[in-house]
């Protein structure tokens, strides 16, 4: 089993509500994307994938079904 985890920063509690930012620079971005394409190369014939996001305000999400 492989885990990427990504995380934003806190949310500052006196932060006006503001249009949302891109959190993923492009180093961070570069980096998922290596580390993407290492996991699928990794892939045998039985095994399986699927992406599931967490947020703690809407919980699991599943992004990209079990294949």
């Amino acid at each position: 089993m492989v885990a990427l985890k990504v995380k934003a920063p806190p949310i500052k509690p006196f932060a006006p509500l503001c249009a949302p930012i891109d959190l993923m620079t492009r180093e961070k971005l570069r980096m998922l994307k290596r580390a993407m394409r290492l996991m699928v190369s990794s892939l045998g014939l039985g095994d399986r994938l699927s992406i599931v996001a967490f947020s703690a305000a809407t919980g699991a999400k599943r992004l990209l079904p079990l294949r």
